[in-house]
């Protein structure tokens, strides 16, 4: 297994001291040059007379932020009183302040609401630049009223590390922490945990002692971050599926219905009934201060019946619907809950329902108790146009606005139900790009919320385990949830920038940020590019001229090391290779025309996450670019000496790209590092690292092929398959073990394969035309499972015995008609032959793809026989049929 060798020397966080830092530790950026004017009163010596009258412990942190506050910018006194006055309010954290010449007096009936409006009042006197407040009156409500983060540093429970937040001694909320997120308007935290990790059963063998200690460090962070308005809610994805390792028990609990060697939890049997119950009233009645527990009742990972499609086989589960099934799970966790007497809410966030039928969705809504909360993911199975097509977008997406026709199907059920729908959004920065601690695009913000409050929406999951900073973008999610007027985005974003930069600077900033959206939209909508695409960490990533064929890294891990040039595993078929050029030229020069339009200093940490964006998507492009080139020099289309002309250009801009990063990771240490990951994609040790790199290539590789080029030979060897085992494709029969056997020939517009399997066998087929740019890959049998997979779009979508790799519909933007395109592309024949089966498949090239000249690889997997066997096969999510090393190259 390749490992990438600075994922064993990865440098100090030592962002988390600054997080300790107090929040004022100066005045906001312009503030002082603020004048007394017309509507605007002296504010000067401003101070809290008369506090909130109740909970007072819990306001402390609020009072003193503001007092430090006042003292920094040197407007605090006696002179100008703020006077709260407890009233009644029709929701909590709703609040009125009544800004006049005596004073301010903030009437509010929580302790939430007075927390909001001291917060107001900063953000007052900040676009004011200067001790000044608006004359009239506010009031304010809480449209979004759970907006729930996650900590930006906390260990994500899941491998590589396997970190326990709740069972270490680390303190991952520190106060000053938890004041930033306090400001934001952030009042919900979520920590990944267990009920196997917390709650000790007698169904498993968990260390009672672990528990404890778990329990005892959950409880200690939900009394401090409530005082600052925060509420902790437990994540698990629960009932978790059971495999055969686990106690004899537990059959139980178990369907007996095995997927990929697990079982799910049958919650038609009474003692797994009592099990989920009893544990979750457990958990609430030994935490009582919990806010709430989210489960991801259906998709990510096995956990009851209904989360596989085979939930038709169960005995018990069979004779009722999908989505009365899964309505039974939640409520019986709802149920517990509501057992342990706890005031707090279950968010049933159905990540899986991409794969579900809309009538399904709308069945599990309706037959879910009313007190329990509907979470969807906003941008899931939602469709984008980009160059005049539609992409598909799957997972969670910020640069796509969404909302997603899944989240319009169920809103339309939920909302005349009368039921609470939530929405799992990302906030600070997505998938497309986790290096940075935010993306600043506040306007974007703006339209996902606008259309989610349209929808009834009235909470939203901020983040995954990445998007979670407390910062600009944050902090417009807390505006956005409160905002009375949704009709003039600009006017919203004139506001929001001086609240927080002051209004001297708020119209060139929202120019600033307009660029920066424009640009941004043009993210190539497709989960693969995200998952495997530059512009993570192309500040690192070596560039071979000398093809290695070696796959791209994981963008959400630190362990692959970045040296792979299959660029193709980023697109398949949700973008070619010269859309995404396109697209990244104009996400690059957004950035670049933003830059220039921002109005704060190179020393604010605005403009250095701006500048490091423009460096990391004009990296991203240049290396979409470099590859495109080589693919042009190995098919030997074009000027050679002009390609490697261009191609050194670009290696040069790449070095001065990580010279460039270099200078920002030293003024900005939250540069490179992955919330997900648990640590930095790229750092100054790295960066100097691939600009040595660079350099060999340009003094070793460069001058290797310039030589053949010049001896007459092949630019790159690699193409025409060079000093490696290479087929024919002429028909040569090519035996594989116990009888099976492969051959492959050239037939006009089409590769004929005939390929003998054993009866039940599955056949795996896959091609490369244009060597590490790999076509979907498909499958075929004389027998098939219609239930064997999660993912039922993938195997049921059958034509003639044939079916398309379990990941083309799940990850590689194959989709709608696009499904019967890629298989209309294979004619599939069988003969029965004793107990042989003799597939002959006729595979009709793709147009443009391939000129016959250069060789092209094939993977072929017959039950377990492979053609071309893999010491390091890949298993990573939507490769797992495209490990380099089981293709094999043939000729025409």
């Amino acid at each position: 297994m390749r490992i990438d060798p600075y994922f064993y020397e990865q440098p100090k966080k030592e962002f988390v001291e600054d997080l300790k830092r107090p929040l004022h530790e100066e005045p906001p950026l312009n503030f002082g040059k603020g004048t007394l004017a017309e509507g605007l009163i002296d504010a000067s010596g401003i101070y809290i007379r008369e506090p909130f009258p109740e909970n007072r412990e819990l306001l402390l942190t609020a009072e003193e932020d503001f007092l430090r506050f006042t003292e920094i910018c040197g407007i605090g006194g006696k002179r100008y009183p703020i006077l709260f006055v407890k009233t009644e309010t029709d929701d909590p954290e709703s609040y009125e302040i009544e800004f006049s010449s005596e004073g301010a007096k903030v009437y509010t009936g929580d302790t939430e609401g007075a927390r909001r409006a001291i917060y107001y009042i900063e953000g007052e006197l900040t676009k004011n630049e200067g001790a000044f407040v608006t004359e009239g009156r506010i009031k304010k409500h809480a449209y979004i009223k759970d907006r729930i983060t996650r900590g930006f540093f906390s260990p994500t429970n899941r491998p590589p590390l396997y970190g326990d937040e709740l069972l270490d001694d680390i303190d991952y909320y520190p106060d000053e922490y938890l004041n930033r997120l306090a400001h934001s308007g952030t009042n919900g935290l979520w920590i990944y945990t267990s009920f196997k990790a917390l709650i000790h059963s007698p169904y498993f063998n968990e260390n009672k002692e672990n528990c404890e200690k778990r329990l005892k460090k959950l409880t200690n962070v939900v009394d401090k971050c409530k005082r600052y308005g925060v509420k902790v809610f437990v994540f698990a994805i629960e009932p978790h599926g059971l495999t055969a390792e686990d106690p004899k028990i537990c059959e139980e609990l178990l369907s007996g219905v095995m997927h990929e060697g697990k079982s799910p939890i049958c919650l038609r049997k009474p003692k797994a009934r009592d099990y989920l119950v009893n544990t979750v009233r457990e958990l609430f009645t030994r935490v009582p201060g919990l806010g709430g527990y989210i489960d991801i009742t259906a998709g990510e990972r096995l956990t009851s019946c209904p989360s596989l499609s085979s939930y038709k086989k169960c005995p018990r589960c069979s004779k009722y619907s999908r989505g009365e099934n899964l309505a039974l799970t939640a409520n019986l966790i709802k149920e517990g809950i509501r057992l342990s007497g706890a005031d707090a809410k279950f968010i049933s966030w159905t990540y899986g329902h991409r794969y579900w039928d809309y009538p399904d969705v709308g069945e599990y809504v309706e037959k879910t108790d009313s007190d329990v909360i509907f979470m969807q993911n906003f941008e899931d199975r939602g469709y984008n146009e980009q160059l005049g097509k539609s992409r598909i977008a799957y997972d969670y997406w910020l640069s796509y606005k969404g909302p997603s026709e899944l989240y319009n199907e169920t809103a339309k059920v939920t909302k005349p139900l009368g039921k609470t729908l939530y929405a799992k959004m990302q906030v600070c920065c997505s998938h497309e790009l986790a290096t940075v601690p935010y993306i600043p695009v506040p306007g974007i913000i703006f339209d996902k919320y606008k259309s989610a409050r349209e929808l009834g929406t009235t909470g939203i999951m901020e983040c995954w385990y990445f998007g979670n900073y407390p910062s600009i973008m944050s902090k417009c999610s807390g505006e956005m949830s409160f905002a009375d007027d949704l009709c003039d985005k600009r006017r919203f974003l004139l506001d929001f920038a001086a609240r927080n930069y002051g209004k001297s600077v708020a119209a060139k900033l929202v120019d600033a940020w307009e660029k920066f959206e424009e640009g941004y939209v043009n993210y190539p909508t497709s989960i693969m590019f995200s998952y495997y695409g530059p512009m993570h960490d192309g500040v690192v990533w070596e560039l071979p001229l000398l093809p290695t064929n070696t796959p791209l890294p994981r963008s959400w891990q630190l362990t692959d090391p970045p040296c792979g040039d299959r660029i193709g595993e980023c697109l398949f078929s949700g973008h070619t290779l010269s859309e995404a050029i396109v697209l990244s030229e104009r996400m690059a020069e957004g950035f670049t025309e933003g830059l220039s339009a921002l109005p704060l200093p190179e020393s604010d940490e605005g403009y250095c996450i701006a500048k490091a964006l423009q460096i990391l998507f004009r990296s991203g492009l240049n290396i979409l670019r470099y590859f495109d080139m080589r693919h042009d020099l190995g098919a030997e289309s074009g000027e050679p000496y002009e390609i490697i002309a261009e191609m050194k250009k670009i290696i040069s801009d790449e070095k001065k790209n990580s010279e460039e990063m270099i200078k920002l990771t030293r003024r900005d240490n939250r540069l490179g590092y992955h919330s997900e990951a648990e640590g930095f994609k790229f750092f100054e040790k790295k960066l100097r690292d691939r600009i040595e790199k660079l350099d060999l290539v340009l003094k070793n590789e460069f001058a290797e092929v310039e030589g053949r080029i010049f001896e007459g030979k092949h630019p790159l060897g690699f193409y025409y398959a060079e000093g490696a085992n290479a087929y024919r494709l002429n028909g040569e029969v090519i035996p594989l073990a116990d009888g099976r056997q492969v051959s492959a020939c050239l037939s006009d517009d089409r590769i004929v394969y005939v390929i003998r399997s054993k009866k039940g066998e599955t056949v795996q087929l896959g091609q490369e035309f244009k060597l590490g740019q790999p076509e979907t890959a498909v499958a075929f049998c004389d027998a098939y499972d219609p239930y064997a997979t999660i993912h039922p779009e993938s195997c049921l979508v059958y034509r003639k015995g044939l079916r398309l790799d379990d990941g083309a519909t799940s990850h590689q933007s194959v989709w709608g008609e696009e499904i019967e395109r890629k298989l209309a592309l294979y004619d599939h024949h069988m003969e029965t032959d004793g107990e042989y089966i003799i597939h002959t498949v006729r595979a009709k090239i793709p147009e443009g793809v391939w000129d016959k000249k250069t060789a092209i690889r094939v993977r072929v997997v017959v039950g377990s026989c492979y053609l071309s066997p893999s010491d390091d096969p890949t298993v990573t999510l939507g490769k797992k049929a495209f490990s380099p090393d089981e293709f094999a190259f043939f000729l025409p």
